[in-house]
């Protein structure tokens, strides 16, 4: 308990520095409004409570760091261009400098890539072209297609044929699996769809695939009567939660014999 009132009083700390500074607390900016709006109230309070820290960091306001960006995205200077791109590896960095656990990082820098990307789609942090400090410090297990043939195949119902297929072609985690309804994912393929990220807010964009979008008919066809807005989802004791998920996709990776393989878990599945 002493932990969290520490952590607590050190977000009360920056939110007074940051209104202080720029005048009004984050919540009141418009980009901010954008970049939250329709998010659960967990990951609403997430991005309120990191990216005062960001915006400290970099000295300056949300609306402007907004305006600025687009501004930069019409130059034809890659150095103009690429100025949050570099201003958010900084950030990054300086977190890691300050011996702070990589899943800490990490979280910071996804909220810090939702706000530009939930205020526009063309706004996204392209940071895939400049070096990132690396926070995870062991490597992560990625199947190759072969593998997840395997898994594919000991799959004894068309939900967890479908969960293996989503997974792998699209990359959403299990929680956010479980979040999907019946109408989310397009029935035809190659078709545009977004979604948010539950654990960062950060917009999900996909295409959907012909694996995927057969797997969703079997499976909706077997499953029987349904709401676009009922969750996709669901076992004999109702919905499935992300725990559930992860039981599926970790009972079929012991069936196919990989349950030693070192760090094989099933969020390996996912690209997120």
């Amino acid at each position: 308990m002493g932990l969290r009132n520490n952590r607590e009083l050190k977000d009360g700390c920056i939110r007074e520095l940051f209104i202080k500074r720029f005048g009004k607390p984050i919540e009141e900016y418009e980009s901010f409004k954008h970049a939250t709006e329709g998010l659960k109230n967990s990951t609403y309070v997430s991005y309120r409570r990191m990216l005062p820290h960001y915006f400290l960091f970099i000295n300056e306001d949300p609306d402007s760091v907004i305006k600025k960006r687009k501004i930069d995205l019409l130059s034809e200077d890659d150095l103009e261009g690429e100025r949050y791109e570099r201003l958010t590896a900084s950030f990054a960095k300086s977190l890691l400098d300050r011996g702070l656990i990589g899943s800490f990082v990490i979280n910071h820098q996804s909220r810090v890539q939702g706000f530009f990307s939930n205020n526009g789609r063309r706004l996204g942090l392209m940071m895939r072209k400049l070096k990132i400090p690396k926070a995870r410090r062991s490597h992560k297990y990625s199947p190759n297609n072969e593998v997840v043939r395997g898994l594919f195949a000991l799959a004894d119902s068309a939900r967890d044929r479908l969960i293996v297929a989503l997974m792998y072609q699209n990359g959403p985690s299990p929680v956010d699996v479980s979040l999907l309804c019946c109408g989310d994912y397009p029935s035809e393929p190659w078709t545009y769809f977004e979604r948010s990220r539950s654990k960062t807010g950060e917009v999900w964009h996909g295409v959907s695939t012909p694996d995927v979008c057969e797997c969703l008919k079997a499976y909706l066809k077997v499953r029987g009567k349904y709401k676009s807005e009922d969750l996709l989802f669901v076992g004999r004791e109702g919905a499935l939660k992300g725990k559930g998920v992860s039981a599926i996709v970790r009972d079929l990776i012991v069936k196919a014999g990989f349950g030693e393989v070192k760090g094989f878990k099933p969020t390996s599945l996912s690209a997120w």
